[in-house]
């Protein structure tokens, strides 16, 4: 049986602050010149924060076990087309 999502906390409230380490973590998925070869996605939406004050902190939403990388070429028809489609 498969589990569910767990949120993790690794110690940031920001966004930014998460990719920079996810970029430490897993340098393979960052280029030479420090782009990244990813778009990074959060599984459970940042709306949720507004939408359900106080269901998740900041920093579990910016945790990175909520983020998910896709790669930059199939970002569009993956995430925007297929994935969310509200």
């Amino acid at each position: 049986m498969k589990e569910g999502a767990k949120l993790g906390d690794d110690g940031v409230e920001s966004f930014t602050g998460i990719k920079n380490i996810w970029d430490r973590k897993f340098p393979e998925t960052v280029n030479p010149d420090g782009t990244s070869k990813l778009v990074r996605h959060h599984a459970i939406e940042q709306q949720v924060l507004n939408k359900y004050p106080g269901l998740i902190t900041k920093r579990e939403m910016h945790s990175l076990n909520n983020l998910r990388g896709v790669p930059k070429e199939i970002n569009s028809d993956l995430h925007l087309k297929q994935i969310k489609t509200d």
